[in-house]
């Protein structure tokens, strides 16, 4: 049997060491690549390092960060939370050149030394990669758990491992009940995350923040601003939009409520500015909103406003 470490380049010397303030911007680079919406903000980052220092590992090759995982004590057991590989270091097959291998030996390892039997970590029902690769590594699916995960909505599996080597985990397998819940899971949620969706925030979330660095800024309008305008204060309520195409973010809409009627937050603090969107998308987001969404001004709009289909 080849062993998961033979695909590590034996020329290059690999660390795994706790992770440090200083690697922030070398993790949340990792992170906004591979969980877009979903990814942790810095804050978020930083306090799982302070809080459980640990089970925070970063991985070198040589001078290059290679990645990044995080476990926790959550409930009593051991508890995988996330990880993460920089492109250039991951394989097809989702070995990651055994980087990733190693680093959950050692943050297991390092759970063992602590009297702790099992771990657990929940993976995303359509996700067949990583729930074949979990099977062959000897984790056991215990349960289904229904819209678990937000972006797009979805369902995950509940999964344990046995650190003690013989392969058994204290909990039972799943119910007929949670087996039905994971094929829809795996077949039906990805055909209703399909197309336009749309999510409302009455107050600034990371996630927003996540999506408008997918989003292009919009003329004399940067993103700060928009958020600025967003977060300040105001008479009247405002409300955000965040419109995805699957896993795609393509519009973040900011209104405020206006009699009975809303209008883009930006109406009068930039002239023709509705709300950052990729090119295309703009009307059918606001449409998508299906509120009544009043534009001032229509010989203001943005000219790509006006080109697109209506």
């Amino acid at each position: 049997m080849v062993s998961e470490f033979d695909s590590l380049p034996a020329d290059q010397d690999l660390l795994i060491r706790k992770a440090t303030e200083a690697d922030l911007p070398h993790i949340l680079e990792i992170c906004r690549e591979a969980f877009r919406l979903e990814a942790n903000s810095e804050s978020e980052l930083l306090a799982f390092m302070e809080e459980y220092p640990d089970g925070f590992l970063v991985a070198q090759v040589g001078e290059e960060f290679a990645g990044y995982s995080i476990a926790l004590i959550k409930g009593g057991r051991p508890h995988y939370y996330a990880a993460a590989m920089a492109p250039k270091f991951r394989y097809r097959d989702g070995h990651g050149r055994g980087i990733g291998i190693r680093l959950r030996m050692r943050q297991e390892s390092n759970f063992m030394k602590l009297g702790y039997s099992e771990i657990e970590a929940y993976v995303r029902c359509s996700n067949s990669l990583a729930i074949g690769l979990a099977a062959r590594h000897g984790w056991k699916h215990v349960r289904t758990i229904r819209n678990f995960y937000d972006f797009p909505r979805g369902s995950a599996r509940h999964i344990v491992r046995s650190l003690s080597g013989d392969g058994k985990v204290s909990a039972s397998g799943p119910s007929l009940w949670d087996r039905a819940k994971d094929v829809w899971g795996r077949l039906v949620e990805p055909r209703l995350n399909r197309g336009l969706h749309v999510e409302w925030f009455d107050r600034w979330y990371d996630v927003l923040d996540n999506a408008l660095r997918e989003l292009p800024e919009m003329e004399n309008c940067p993103h700060d601003l928009f958020r600025l305008t967003m977060q300040s204060p105001s008479s009247t309520r405002k409300r955000i939009a965040l419109v995805v195409d699957g896993a795609r973010p393509v519009a973040v809409v900011g209104l405020r409520q206006e009699g009975k009627h809303w209008i883009s937050a930006m109406q009068d603090v930039v002239p023709g500015v509705i709300a950052p969107a990729r090119d295309g998308f703009l009307t059918r987001s606001l449409r998508a909103l299906r509120v009544d969404v009043r534009i001032g001004d229509r010989s203001a709009l943005p000219a790509r406003l006006a080109g697109e289909k209506r």
